[in-house]
């Protein structure tokens, strides 16, 4: 149960410690998986008792049949209270003893009594698993028996959680997309989760290609049909009704849920957890969940009652506004007919409701192209095909069957001709087709505008020229939508170049609004342009907003993009973890950006594998890589944009730094070959982290002031003052790190000079060092959410982790560790891994130094 490890282990830490534990979930949510795994580890040196409740009608007997057969034998049926409570007694005497309870809600007054007792008199702990409905405050029985006692609630898994459950339960890599789907469809619900995963690879959705699980689109198969009614045959019938119109209207107001299932009905659904309750603006909006029942109803056949629900849901809204009624209307018609209706609403309440609005934006796309093939619906329907789906029968038809003669603009006529041209380019045809796609009657307002996209495109493919500069400046003069499309192409070649500070002047006069490649392009390139500037943190927080901003609209390029840029910022800010998470935001989600120039979809990839390794998070690590492997398209003209950035990570990550700084030289080199000198930059600063040249450094000081800011500079000294093991050195450089935003980094060579300063005997040193940390902790001190968990002594290590870290400070391997800690190499593993994502820290050396100064504050 890898997914629950860190949990599992925590709960062993208690009850060997004496402390009870009541472990509540909803169904599915892996309570009978956890207590399992527990009693597995503590079976070693305690007795377990296992009792499983069996309903309150019979009294004593849930704990009579835990007992061994032979005891139970020698009792006899007729045995009481105080002869079991003995029998236990007698069978503690050479181990202690724990008691196991699954299902606690369910067990008689009597059994418990009996374990009671033993608790009272021995104290003996207590692992008592309990079903938990949403918002219940559950007081148990054990909560009123048992002290010391900690109540434990199993919330849904993180993705990276679930990708680590799946890829256990199918003994292979799984794609990212994959996981995305299945986490998303099943809420994060382990029992769930794992039973959609068997159904899809049951019925072949998914299917192995190369080393990994992959699937083709959507993952939804019939197969799917008997986890969802599992699920469902557990609740009454009017539930089981109500979850089907409010699959089948969607995301809802909360006054128009109300209206269609009342409110008794309502509140029952949100006591079992059936659906969630949020605020969007000034909106209480409703949604079923896990998301994938509303699938399950969308692909059932037409029933009479299915006839009869519909009918109760249109008479309902009657009580609603004409606006929640037609966007109703256009989601119910596109989820069962995938026919007309308006363009759903730009809201966005998790990970399924954002693809939901694609696939219902898909619909109507495909409805209102089919009725009048227009070259304006056109470009609606390829850019949203572009993004996602990315069907070539269906692109190739609408290329070919638009009809022209319905009339179009000379900016339709360009936005067209554009995304034919990204379409070819994608599927790698020759450059005279690409040429053909672009080249219009010779009267056309806009041609300029299309042979500087040709020009684009030709930098994609072969580097950018020396001479770009020249090539560009005169026509992005222009006051016209020809200027307009080369002004946007010459920002995005100055950043490429490493050049941004030019580039900021451009964007700056640039409106967000208009053309659909536009829209993205210039909100993406504000942000590479702050980064390339070296205002890394500015970046970071301009990327949050606009990931924020994105989801909020349902905008799939620009949650991309922007999403990139923030893992970038972050990833040289030193801040992984957060990293991790927010391109986790985006990873899975099925988006591609075939629409736009300079994707970054590999790039975003890589970027989060690297977090991954950085945080020790090594599955994770494999399937992103091999995911970026089969990313459409690629991103070589950006940071991490190649295969070869991930690689090089993992060689730092096992600790040959020469040959990670060798890598990371390669990488720039080949970058710089093509005039894309702003990732060559940052390949070279991450080859001098990896291991410090002073020749290159000196010759990349202008460079780093220039791409860097104050960041880089700060690291390189850093770096320089580490290597010569100089304590003061090191401080300040960690103090121009806490000015240039990167804590995490400002925290761990705080930290390593603390060390030096121990070894050292300056007493001062090491104070003045831990004040600094104490500092940047401080609120208001800068730290972010990261570093805040990183920082609290009491909080980062459980006493495990702490055991570990002294341990491995003594020098022990990880077999040794397992050895003195009675515990298995793999479990020693999970602890480490977790204790590198806590720290950021590369290697045990790392671990070690901000453990020591740590345990010094």
């Amino acid at each position: 149960m890898i997914a629950r490890m860190p949990l599992i282990q925590h709960i062993v830490e208690l009850l060997t410690g004496h402390t009870s534990v009541s472990l509540t979930g909803s169904r599915w949510s892996g309570r009978t998986t956890v207590l399992t795994a527990v009693i597995d580890i503590m079976r070693r040196d305690h007795i377990p008792v296992t009792v499983h409740g069996i309903g309150r009608a019979l009294p004593l007997e849930a704990v009579r049949l835990a007992l061994p057969t032979q005891v139970r034998k020698a009792l006899g049926p007729a045995c009481t209270a105080s002869d079991v409570i003995e029998a236990l007694i007698d069978m503690f005497t050479t181990r202690p003893g724990v008691f196991f309870i699954d299902d606690a809600d369910e067990l008689d007054d009597v059994s418990w009594a009996v374990i009671s007792a033993l608790h009272r008199t021995r104290g003996t702990a207590i692992l008592a698993t309990s079903f938990r409905r949403a918002d219940e405050h559950h007081a148990d029985d054990l909560m009123q028996l048992a002290h010391p006692v900690v109540n434990i609630s199993l919330g849904e898994l993180s993705l990276e959680s679930t990708h680590e459950l799946l890829e256990d339960r199918a003994q292979n890599l799984i794609s990212p997309v994959v996981t995305g789907q299945i986490h998303t469809l099943a809420a994060g619900v382990p029992g769930f989760a794992v039973a959609l995963l068997d159904a899809a690879m049951g019925s072949g959705v998914v299917f192995t290609e190369g080393s990994m699980l992959v699937a083709e689109g959507d993952i939804w198969s019939p197969a799917m049909n008997g986890a969802y009614e599992t699920l469902l045959q557990r609740y009454p019938i009017n539930l089981q009704e109500a979850l089907e119109m409010l699959s089948l209207a969607g995301t809802v107001t909360l006054p128009t849920a109300r209206a269609f299932v009342t409110q008794p009905v309502l509140e029952a659904l949100h006591e079992n957890a059936l659906i969630k309750v949020a605020v969007k603006g000034d909106r209480t909006i409703v949604s079923v969940t896990p998301p994938g029942i509303r699938d399950y109803f969308r692909h059932q056949p037409p029933t009479p009652r299915r006839d009869r629900l519909t009918e109760s849901m249109f008479s309902a809204l009657a009580a609603t506004t004409p606006e929640e009624v037609a966007a109703l209307n256009s989601r119910f018609q596109a989820r069962v007919s995938g026919g007309p209706g308006l363009e759903t609403p730009a809201s966005s309440l998790d990970a399924h409701m954002f693809a939901e609005d694609y696939t219902i934006h898909l619909a109507t796309c495909r409805f209102t192209w089919g009725n009048a093939p227009t070259v304006a619906n056109a470009i609606e329907y390829l850019y949203t095909q572009l993004t996602g789906n990315n069907d070539p029968e269906v692109v190739e038809m609408v290329l070919r069957d638009t009809d022209w003669t319905l009339g179009y603009t000379p900016l339709e006529e360009f936005d067209f001709r554009y995304l034919h041209a990204r379409w070819l380019t994608s599927q790698g045809a020759a450059e005279a087709e690409v040429r053909a796609a672009l080249r219009a009657e010779d009267d056309y307002a806009y041609q300029d505008a299309l042979d500087t996209i040709m020009y684009m495109l030709g930098i994609e493919a072969h580097g950018l020229p020396d001479t770009f500069v020249e090539d560009l400046t005169e026509i992005s003069t222009r006051p016209d939508f020809n200027g307009t499309v080369a002004s946007g192409v010459l920002a995005a070649a100055y950043i490429l170049s490493g050049r941004a500070r030019e580039a900021v002047p451009m964007l700056d006069r640039m409106d967000d609004t208009g053309q659909l490649w536009r829209n993205y392009q210039v909100s993406v390139l504000r942000g590479l342009a702050l980064a390339g500037v070296g205002e890394y943190a500015e970046a970071a927080r301009f990327a949050r907003r606009k990931v924020d901003e994105a989801v909020a609209s349902s905008d799939r390029l620009a949650l991309v993009g922007n999403a990139y840029v923030g893992a970038l910022s972050l990833c040289l800010l030193g801040q992984f973890e957060e990293a991790y998470t927010l391109a986790g935001r985006v990873v899975g989600m099925g988006i591609v950006s075939i629409p736009v120039a300079f994707a970054v979809d590999k790039a975003l990839l890589i970027c989060q594998s690297v977090s991954a390794l950085r945080t020790g998070r090594m599955s994770s690590f494999d399937s992103l890589r091999e995911f970026a492997c089969q990313a459409i398209g690629d991103s070589e003209s950006v940071p991490f944009g190649t295969l070869d950035w991930a690689d090089a990570a993992s060689t730092l990550t096992d600790k040959d730094r020469d040959a990670a700084a060798h890598k990371f030289r390669a990488v720039a080199e080949e970058a710089r070959a093509s005039g894309y000198d702003f990732a060559a930059d940052i390949a070279v600063l991450l080859s001098l982290l990896s291991h410090y040249d002073p020749e290159v450094a000196e010759a990349f000081a202008p460079a780093a002031e220039r791409v860097g800011g104050a960041l880089f500079p700060a690291l390189l000294a850093a770096r320089q003052a580490s290597q010569f093991s100089d304590p003061d050195g090191i401080y300040q450089a960690a103090e121009a790190l806490q000015m240039a935003g990167a804590t995490s980094e400002a925290i761990r060579y705080f930290a390593l000079s603390a060390r030096y300063y121990r070894e050292r005997r300056d007493v001062d040193g090491v104070h003045r060092a831990r004040l600094a940390i104490r500092t940047v902790t401080a609120p208001g001190g800068g730290s972010t959410s990261e570093v805040d968990t990183l920082a609290q002594s009491s909080v980062v290590f459980t006493p495990r982790e702490t055991e570990i870290v002294d341990l491995v400070a003594r020098g022990l391997s990880n077999s040794e560790i397992a050895a003195a800690l009675v515990v298995s190499t793999r479990t020693v593993e999970s602890h480490i891994n977790n204790i590198r994502r806590k720290t950021a820290a590369i290697d045990r050396d790392d671990i070690v130094a901000f453990a020591r100064v740590r345990g010094a504050s």
